[in-house]
């Protein structure tokens, strides 16, 4: 729970963030940890789940630097970054 304000003025939210684990998969994507909305829909133009591998299309500003995480099948943190293209656009795989 996070507070801001003085005394006289609290302003209490909490902000919870789940990520989808589909049955018999073993990735699970974690998409933008550094971002307030982790897996955004203007980001990832789609998302392929299969038991090796995450295959994601990602949008965004040309040149743009875009830092992934998902759990992979080792239930381990994997991390990826990727530079976008000067059309704004990438191919990213966990595997």
């Amino acid at each position: 729970m996070l507070t801001t304000g003085t005394n006289k003025d609290k302003h209490q939210y909490g902000l919870w963030t789940f990520f989808p684990h589909m049955a018999g998969e073993p990735w699970i994507l974690l998409g933008e940890l550094d971002k307030f909305v982790a897996a955004s829909p203007q980001r990832f133009k789609s998302v392929t789940v299969s038991r090796d591998r995450i295959a994601m299309e990602l949008t965004g500003a040309p040149k743009e630097t875009v830092r992934l995480w998902a759990i992979n099948p080792k239930e381990t943190v994997s991390y990826l970054e990727v530079t976008l293209s000067s059309s704004g656009t990438a191919s990213a795989v966990f595997a």
